[in-house]
This record gives structure tokens, sequence and C-alpha cells, in this order.
């Protein structure tokens, strides 16, 4: 049961530390993409915990914030 209970644990952890990793990525690439146009969303751990936990909606909606407020 215990070892039942770790490896439930354990997975969890890789899957968030996957999804942070996935944020991050999809940040990058799309701040590299417009780099010639001079937009960015900065890379920080609010946006990549907003993006690993809320998915590519979110994602969408930071770039919809970046665009109406700046």
């Amino acid at each position: 049961m215990v070892v039942l209970l770790i490896g439930d644990t354990m997975k969890k952890i890789f899957n968030l530390i996957k999804r942070l990793i996935y944020s991050f990525l999809l940040l990058y690439s799309f701040n590299m993409i417009l780099l010639p146009i001079n937009i960015n969303i900065p890379i920080n751990i609010v946006n990549m915990l907003i993006i690993s936990f809320l998915g590519i909606p979110s994602f969408v909606s930071l770039i919809l914030i970046l665009f109406i407020a700046f």
C-alpha cells in the first residue's frame, strides 16, 4: 500500500515537471518566433504555472492580454 502511494505521488510530480517543461518550451518558442517584431511574453514561474495548469486557452489569453495591455 505504501509503495503504491509513493509511486502515485512520484507519477504526479513527474507529470507536473513535464507540464512545466512543455509550458517553458511553448513560451520560449513563441518569444523566438515573434522576436523580429519585438513582441514577447516574459518567461517566469507565474506564467509557466498558469499555462501548465490551465493549458492552451490560458496561453491564448496571455497573448490577448499582451496585445490589449501594450
